[in-house]
């Protein structure tokens, strides 16, 4: 049975409204429905026809209210509000909605007793029918779909706007009455009475219809409806302005205009349009949709993005177990720190791991009325505190001894070395152990079930700490100082934390230090942190506890009777000595069975390379090596492009200077290269080049400069940007692995330290200096690394032509005193201020992502770097045997050779020739493989290995071990002999005979071959140049030019063809020439004329003849000299000789006669004759020719 007879013959009305009084019509059990109106006694057996009546009847006012399951109760049915009008989704009012609900097994029900009771003091709604003319407005972008966890049972989602439900599998509208029978039909899937009942409700509540002809249609020329069939090709009328009927077919439109507007088949107009439709049964009514622009469909990217939030990755995490995992399954460091045994209730709950890593975060600076501010600046100056007691102390290292080994004391004894200053890392660990103690003392009924276990002398002290920094949050002055009351207060309660009463060893898990242990090595996903993390946080608590027990010796007991070493034995004796049950022999074993474990597992690949060796991959990220090559391109362009808009143009060193004399070991504070003499005017005149351009100050009436400081600021931005792109480029192509925070110190001047930037020649060099070393070793590392010369000329053009030297006196003027020292000193600076690490780690990896498509930060680039070096730079020990070889041969070590022997003036010490050179010749690899120059990047030394092991005679059965490099040369040295000898006396008179006799002729005869053609020479005086056979110089002969008039029936009619033969303007003086015959009948020179003959050159390449053996030193050029060598005096030999350039025989002087080149191929050789105007560009020098 079809829907529509369903509901046309068993389904009953339900509610109805009529004349305010709602009616609860039904059928009786003959399928009848009766007239609910007690003046009607009217019987339908149609429920459309029942419908009707009531709608034409003038005395009824009628609105259908949407049945409920006889299965519900009365009360359901009464807490749905009467249809009325009111604004549906699209913001559009006075469109009321039809509403039913499904249920197809209904009974019959007999008719209700009278009108239909509404609670008391609600008054019926009074409800217009609808109008079915009317459309539903959609509007473009908005999204009218909307599903529910019901909906999902279903497959279906409800369109909120018409009202109509949308199957998401077939794309179909549906109505209410629809769901039941198409799902069954169509997906095999039968509702339950739960499931109906559940679905009557849905539809109660939102108004969804029950019939097709009830739906609204979409308004014209709106969007498509979603999720159903997309739009189709079809035709709208356009008889009518009113007019909006739309069809699919040709004969539909054509009844429709014959029917509505009386046109016939030719004059029905229409227009083509993209149609929909709802159902495809009774309502089956087109309306015309725009069709939205062609672009991307956004909607799988949506669902992605919905898709992660719905399902977190923390899903796919395994569940923390709750019982006791097998021995074997555990980490080596969990068996032993037992981690997984303490707290599991808290560690396997997500909510409590979530308040544990919120106990761990940043604090506010409002935070409990600033105590934790306040925590924090005591804290990281209780730190300064232990180096500042042992300034200028004279017993320093002893202290320090005795700290670490108490009276124990041995010659070799190392001594405790504080931390830089600059180091926050160390305060920070101990910040957010105390902040998360406080965290937890200060909030009442924490959620968290994690505890400190402070103990009550550790409360105490606590609570006295709380009291004393609370002060603060009250407007009174506290002395934050090293010798104020808070500091004290904090050292007391730290002190309680180490000192002997700490230790509880009795009990599992008492100790305060233990259980942070715990709380800072539990990461978010309930796992914990790897022995190469938990290593580095004990080095810092160790550190922690000893500065504290200095700082207990030498500052808290600074009143004491006790001398000074003496308390610090006995703080030795309580606190540190090992092996007893303390504090810091716990964190001692702990550290030397982590350190174990961290240095014998094995590390997991971090550097993935193509087999074809044509990416890189380090984490997530991947480099294509063309893109790096060319990036690092782009990169120079973009140093000189923005150098020269800030400059407008100019720049003021040609290139790297050649007499740079730059003494390395000079020391006096503020020396640099780019204080040489030859650079003083050079700085001047960038500096007020660029005050003048930029408009950046002026002079007043009264003598003073007036500054814009706006621009100031503005032009110092300026050059950052044109520094950043030449940082970049020091830090990936000068050194194979760079540290950042050693690049970042690079000093172009002495300051408090030695510069490490120097130029010797027209090198530029780097040396390494301060590093994460230097405080441990009391030295700073001295690593040579070159600079490329493409980089190293921009880095001298700003440091030495001026830049540097603008940068820090326009940073005086808008800044002060302080930054200008910086510009002064340090290498990498940007807009007033040095650059520190985390700006350089977001830089750098910006720059990577923008330049080589791959966002490697400073760590990827340095694992990077590092696996490319080792597989495209094969290693060279020849320079370090030579360092070992020269040591051992003068009777000491290679350590004393570098110090004490052979040390050149101006160079540093340790920086031996050899090591120079080693470090040089890497710097160059490492070039080349950037793409750098001077040649090709290198192949990767698997693949040469590769190539040479199949090459290799090994590779061949049957061969032996030959010296192919010695029988090579032998050869080579006896055929250069034989061959220098015959051909230095039989190749010249060769060539003379058969250029003269064969060539030559053939030349002539086709330049007389027109008897119209008219010749004429023009005699010049300049004498020309020959090679001179063995010598590589050259000699004089006759200069000549032939002018050719064309034919004048020919394209080349009136354009003469000139052969000059002119030498340079610089060659010598040569004796005058013989006078050479002209022929007067035809003004051509005689064939036999030792000028033509001489003016005739034979040229391979660069116009001499070059037979060039195994050593091209021994180059042999040949030239052929005249006929009559007799003819030419002997002239002094020139330093250049003429080049005769490739010239096509088309080329046309706008000015003068067309001059032509006549070549003649023949076994690669060419006859070639240059015009006179180009005799200056023909001059090459011979060493550039030996060569080519």
């Amino acid at each position: 049975m079809s829907d529509r007879r369903f509901w046309e013959h068993n389904s009953r009305p339900g509610l109805v409204l009529i004349s305010g009084v709602e009616y609860d019509v039904s059928r009786t059990p003959d399928g009848m429905i009766h007239c609910p109106v007690p003046t009607c006694s009217s019987v339908f057996k149609r429920r459309s026809t029942f419908k009707s009546h009531i709608e034409h009847r003038e005395s009824f006012t009628v609105s259908s209210i949407p049945f409920a399951s006889p299965t519900l109760p009365d009360k359901d049915i009464l807490e749905v509000p009467a249809l009325a009008p009111q604004s549906n989704s699209s913001g559009l009012r006075n469109a009321p909605q039809q509403c039913v609900a499904v249920h197809p097994q209904v009974s019959a029900v007999t008719l209700a007793e009278g009108p239909f009771q509404l609670p008391d003091g609600e008054a019926p709604a009074r409800v217009i029918s609808p109008n079915l003319n009317n459309r539903v407005v959609l509007l473009p972008g908005e999204n009218y779909l909307l599903s529910t966890c019901l909906l999902d049972q279903f497959g279906l989602c409800m369109h909120t706007a018409l009202k109509i439900l949308i199957c998401m599998g077939c794309k179909k509208s549906l109505t209410a009455a629809m769901v039941s029978g198409h799902r069954r039909t169509h997906h095999h899937q039968s509702l339950t009475e739960k499931q109906l009942e559940s679905l009557d409700r849905f539809v109660l509540k939102n108004k969804i219809y029950l019939r097709q002809e009830d739906v609204k249609i979409p308004a014209h020329r709106g969007p498509p409806v979603q999720l159903i069939s997309p739009p189709r090709k079809g035709m709208v009328c356009t008889e009518s302005a009113d007019c909006h009927y739309a069809a699919s077919s040709m004969p539909t439109m054509i009844n429709h205009g014959r029917a509505v507007h009386g046109a016939s088949k030719d004059a029905m107009t229409y227009e083509e349009a993209f149609i929909q439709q709802l159902f495809e049964s009774v309502g089956r009514v087109y309306f015309v949709v725009i069709q939205p622009p062609p672009s991307e469909d956004t909607r799988a990217t949506d669902i992605k993005s919905i898709l992660a939030d719905s399902f977190p990755s923390s899903l796919d995490i395994p569940a923390v177990s709750r019982t006791a995992v097998p021995d074997e399954e555990r980490r080596s460091l969990i068996k032993v720190m037992a981690w997984d045994c303490f707290m599991q209730d808290v560690r396997c709950q997500k909510s409590e791991v979530k308040i544990l890593e919120t106990l761990k975060g940043q604090h506010r600076p409002e935070e409990f009325q600033g105590s934790l501010t306040t925590l924090d600046f005591l804290v990281k100056a209780y730190f300064r505190m232990a180096p500042e007691v042992l300034e200028g102390n004279p017993q320093r290292f002893t202290i320090c001894k005795l700290l670490l080994h108490g009276d124990d004391i041995k010659k070799d004894s190392d001594h405790w070395r504080p931390v830089s200053k600059k180091n926050t890392s160390y305060g920070e660990l101990i910040v957010q152990f105390l902040r998360a103690i406080l965290r937890l003392h200060l909030t009442p009924d924490h959620p968290s079930k994690f505890s400190f276990g402070l103990h009550a002398n550790q409360t105490d002290a606590l609570r006295a700490f709380v009291v004393c920094i609370s002060q603060n949050d009250h407007n009174k002055n506290l002395d934050l100082g090293s010798d104020g009351d808070a500091m004290k207060k904090l050292h007391e309660f730290l002190w309680t934390l180490m000192d002997g009463a700490s230790v509880h060893a009795e009990e599992n898990w008492a100790n305060v230090i233990q259980r942070f242990i715990w709380f800072k090595a539990l990461r978010r996903d309930s796992n914990f942190y790897e022995s190469t993390d938990f290593t580095p946080d004990l080095a810092k608590l160790k550190y922690f506890v000893n500065s504290t027990c200095l700082i207990h010796a030498l500052w808290y007991q600074k009143d004491s009777d006790v001398p000074q070493l003496q308390r610090v034995i006995k703080v030795h004796r309580e606190v540190l000595a090992l092996g007893r049950a303390t504090t810091f022999n716990m964190l001692f074993e702990y550290q030397q069975y982590a350190s174990s474990l961290a240095w014998n597992q094995q590390r997991e690949p971090k550097v993935f390379l193509d087999p074809d060796f044509e990416w890189i991959t380090v984490g997530q990220e991947t480099l294509y090596l063309s893109r790096f090559r060319q990036g690092i391109q782009t990169l120079l362009e973009r140093v000189e492009e923005k150098y020269l808009l800030l400059t407008q143009g100019r720049t003021m060193l040609d290139g790297l200077p050649n007499h740079v004399a730059d003494d390395m070991t000079n020391s006096v504070r503020g020396h640099s290269f780019a204080k040489d003499k030859q650079f003083d005017s050079l700085r001047l005149n960038l500096f007020s080049h660029l005050i003048e351009i930029h408009h950046l100050a002026m002079v007043d009436r009264e003598g003073r400069l007036a500054w814009d400081l706006p621009a100031v600021k503005d032009i110092l931005r300026r050059t950052g940007e044109v520094w950043k792109p030449l940082y970049h480029l020091l830090y990936i192509t000068t050194q194979v692995s760079t540290r950042a925070v050693q690049f970042l110190q690079h000093q172009t001047a002495n300051a408090e330290r030695h510069r490490n930037i120097f130029v010797q020649g027209q090198e530029v060099i780097l040396l390494s200096g301060y590093s994460k070393t230097s405080q441990i070793t009391d030295r700073d590392p001295c690593t040579p690394a070159f600079v490329h010369s493409k980089v190293g000329r921009w880095m001298v053009e700003f440091l030495a032509g001026g830049l540097r030297h603008a940068e820090s006196l326009l940073a005086y003027v808008a800044y002060g005193e302080k930054v200008q020292h910086e510009y002064n000193s340090f290498l990498v600076m940007d807009n007033g201020h040095r650059i520190n690490p985390d700006e350089w780690y977001a830089m750098f990896a910006q720059v990577n992502r923008e330049h080589f498509q791959c966002a490697w930060g400073v760590r990827d680039f340095r694992q990077g770097a590092i696996a490319m070096a080792r597989e495209f730079i094969s290693p060279n020990h020849a320079f370090s045997l030579a360092d070992e070889l020269l040591a051992e041969s003068s009777d000491h070590s290679t350590h004393i050779d570098h110090i004490h022997y052979g040390t050149v003036h101006g160079a540093v010490p340790e920086l031996t020739n050899n090591v120079i050179a080693k470090h040089r010749w890497l710097s160059e690899e490492w070039h080349t493989f950037c793409g750098l120059g001077p040649g090709e990047p290198q192949a990767p030394i698997r693949t040469r290995r590769s190539t040479k092991a199949s090459t290799s005679p090994s590779n061949h059965p049957g061969s032996s071990l030959v010296d192919v490099s010695a029988i090579s040369e032998a050869a080579s040295i006896a055929v250069r002999g034989v061959l220098d000898a015959y051909l230095q006396k039989k190749l010249v008179p060769l060539l003379n005979n058969a250029i003269t006799q064969d060539i030559l002729p053939s030349v002539l005869s086709t330049l007389q071959s027109s008897s119209t053609r008219t010749v004429t020479r023009i005699p010049v005086s300049a004498p020309a140049m020959e090679p001179v056979i063995g010598t590589g110089r050259h000699a004089p002969v006759q200069s000549e030019v032939m002018t050719y008039i064309g034919d004048s029936g020919s394209n080349n009619a009136q354009h003469s063809v000139r052969f000059p033969i002119q030498p340079s303007s610089s060659s010598s003086h040569l004796a005058a020439p013989l006078a050479a015959p002209v022929n007067q009948a035809t003004g051509m020179l005689g064939t036999q004329s030792p000028t033509l003959s001489s003016s005739i050159r034979l040229a391979e390449s660069s116009s001499s003849l070059r037979l060039a053996t195994s050593s091209p030193s021994s180059s042999l050029r040949l030239a052929l000299l005249s006929s009559s060598p007799a003819a030419y005096a002997t002239a002094r030999v020139p330093k250049k000789r003429p080049l005769i350039q490739e010239q096509s025989n088309q080329l046309h002087d706008r000015d003068g006669p067309k001059r032509i080149r006549l070549k003649a191929e023949n076994n690669g050789k060419s006859l070639a004759v240059a015009p006179s105007s180009q005799a200056e560009d023909l001059w090459i020098d011979d060493d550039q020719d030996s060569r080519s």
